[in-house]
């Protein structure tokens, strides 16, 4: 066990309040920190800081002495760190310490984490007096970016900065206090007995699965960081763990194959900018080429992906546009992925039941396949049913279709309409797991409700188990719309234009193609 859970280095420089009133910036973290930290530890969270020395004191023993006693070292990087010989030689000699006796990383995670109060200057080379782990992470950026330049985070410029400023903390104490952990269980089991062989295979949780979450354009980064601290929360591995190169195409290429290769599951949420272009061939942004590339490697490797799009998402950027109106219409960007649009929230519940799903052991077949009988029948409950996707107003409307497939020998079943959000979600993914086709009827509900029901259907396997769901049939009912003239002018497949009234001969292909 060490004596302190974290060290703090910063630049003293940077904790000068703008008046007796207030606290400094640096105190002010400390004390927000510590209380995240301890809250998830579960104790008082020890977090050492220099106080009294100076930039004059003499580097001797009392700072060295904390460094054998401390699990991580937080540096709070400024333009002031980087220019101080003091804080330089802290964190120099802390990763040196730790590299002699090999504790410098410890499940693929640094034990030093960078706050970036203020930005520095990358492109003049100032990073590189810090040592290399620490100059190539990703870091905790704990400003804005604005009109007029980068803003820090600090409470006292208002609600909107407040809000962040604590998000920021509270992502950075759970990664912290994880990694605490981790060490803690690390150096208990050196203290115990080995584990008895058979225990430890019935107690051994399944292999938690390894994320990529691509870079976005700045309006997503904080739900990125969201999803991120989210995921890591659960144990999962996500990638990337330090900051791939920006500036050439062919460096980025280079730094991202080997990271997708790792991935089992890539995410990418898609904002209004378009991010980025780094010097090559191609000029596309960073966003589009990590799409491209994980496209590929859905492809070649089996590569599950998500793409998020916000509601309503547009862009004053031509390029933007043209990668939006690609990601909609084309197929190739789309390769291997779930095209997903909504709240951050639904976004978060399809990630977790995608690596539920990839994680869940695979029962063995109780009966071979040689064994069956030749037939192409599909068989269980789900074989028969037939989900017809409607707004409340039209359950009138779709008796004719309801009666006909009744008669067809198919049981049809509605959405639920009445109940909580979280129990209506329930149902209608339970029907998308269990039916045998879909029909989105499109009669009273306007634009955004069918897109956002074709963006569910979307979801399906997700919920099916690896069980393919035919294409859905998009039946056309009255009242009539600019929409559903366009759908029927640019031939849409898989449409029914049943707005003159319901015509059984209209819907035997769709009948054929699901028995």
């Amino acid at each position: 066990m060490y004596k302190n859970h974290v060290f703090i280095s910063y630049a003293h420089i940077d904790n000068i309040s703008l008046s007796e009133e207030q606290q400094g910036w640096i105190s002010r973290f400390h004390k927000t920190f510590s209380v995240f930290l301890s809250q998830r530890l579960g104790t008082q969270a020890q977090i050492w800081r220099d106080q009294k020395l100076q930039g004059n004191d003499i580097f001797g023993s009392e700072i060295v002495d904390q460094f054998n006693e401390t699990a991580l070292f937080l540096s709070i990087i400024s333009p002031r760190y980087i220019r101080s010989p003091w804080c330089k030689r802290e964190i120099t000699e802390f990763c040196k310490q730790a590299e002699s006796d090999g504790s410098l990383i410890l499940n693929n995670k640094s034990r030093v984490f960078k706050v970036v109060k203020t930005p520095i200057d990358r492109d003049g080379g100032e990073e590189e007096v810090l040592p290399a782990i620490v100059r190539d992470s990703l870091g905790y950026e704990f400003y804005v970016n604005e009109d007029h330049g980068p803003i820090e985070l600090d409470p006292d410029f208002g609600e909107a900065y407040k809000q962040d400023y604590l998000r920021k903390v509270c992502i950075l104490a759970n990664n912290a206090a994880q990694l605490i952990q981790s060490f803690d269980e690390q150096i208990s089991s050196t203290d115990d007995q080995p584990p008895d062989p058979a225990e430890s295979a019935l107690t051994t949780p399944a292999r938690k699965s390894v994320v990529f979450i691509a870079s976005c354009s700045f309006d997503q980064r904080d739900q990125r960081e969201l999803i991120e601290a989210d995921l890591r929360s659960h144990g999962y591995r996500v990638l990337p763990e330090e900051r791939l190169p920006s500036d050439d195409e062919e460096t980025h290429r280079n730094a991202l194959a080997p990271l997708l290769d790792q991935a089992h599951v890539s995410i990418h949420l898609i904002g209004h900018g378009y991010g980025a272009v780094p010097d090559g061939p191609s000029h596309q942004s960073v966003v589009e080429i990590q799409n491209s590339l994980a496209a590929e490697r859905s492809r070649s490797l089996g590569l599950k992906r998500l793409i998020w799009l916000p509601e309503a998402i547009s862009s004053e950027q031509p390029a933007q546009l043209r990668f939006l109106t690609a990601l909609r219409q084309q197929a190739e960007p789309q390769l291997g992925a779930d095209l997903l649009q909504g709240s951050l929230e639904e976004l978060r519940t399809v990630i977790h039941a995608t690596l539920d799903e990839l994680e869940k052991p695979k029962p063995e077949p109780l009966i071979k396949a040689s064994d069956l009988a030749d037939t192409t029948a599909p068989a269980g409950p789900e074989a028969r049913m037939i989900y017809l996707i409607c707004v409340q107003q039209d359950r009138k409307q779709t008796m004719p279709l309801r009666k006909w497939f009744k008669g067809e020998g198919y049981e049809v079943s509605l959405p639920a309409f009445e109940g909580d959000a979280a129990a209506l979600r329930e149902v209608n993914q339970s029907l998308l797991r269990d039916c045998s086709a879909v029909l989105l009827f499109y009669g009273s509900g306007d634009e955004a409700w069918q897109r956002s029901v074709n963006m569910d259907i979307r979801r399906a396997p997700v919920y099916r188990e690896g069980r393919p769901l035919p294409p859905p049939l998009t039946y056309l009912a009255s009242p009539n719309s600019d929409d559903k003239d366009d759908m029927v002018d640019l031939e849409e497949p898989n449409l029914v234009d049943g707005r003159q009234g319901f015509a059984a001969e209209l819907l035997l292909p769709f009948l054929q193609s699901i028995s």
